[in-house]
């Protein structure tokens, strides 16, 4: 799993006030019947927006990146689900 954070949004003195989270997650399986391998990636991001204080920003880049992580999760559940069901 990777992460990266990247500024999105400037304001006039150049000072960042929303940022792109975008998670990362390389798959590999190695199935045991024929030894073929099997890869995918999957990617996912979200935005927040700087708040007044630093505690509350770090709560909102938290609260962003939990919600993509759950969100990548449920997308590989399925790709394996639909992968294996054939």
């Amino acid at each position: 799993l990777k992460k990266n954070k990247i500024g999105k949004i400037k304001d006039k003195s150049g000072k960042i006030t929303r940022y792109t989270i975008e998670l990362s997650a390389d798959l590999s399986i190695k199935k045991l019947d024929d030894l073929s391998l099997i890869s995918k990636s999957f990617n996912k991001s979200g935005d927040y927006n700087i708040a007044g204080n630093h505690f509350d920003t770090l709560n909102r880049e938290n609260k962003i990146v939990k919600n993509i992580a759950e969100e990548l999760t449920e997308e590989i559940s399925r790709y394996l689900i639909l992968y294996f069901k054939n």
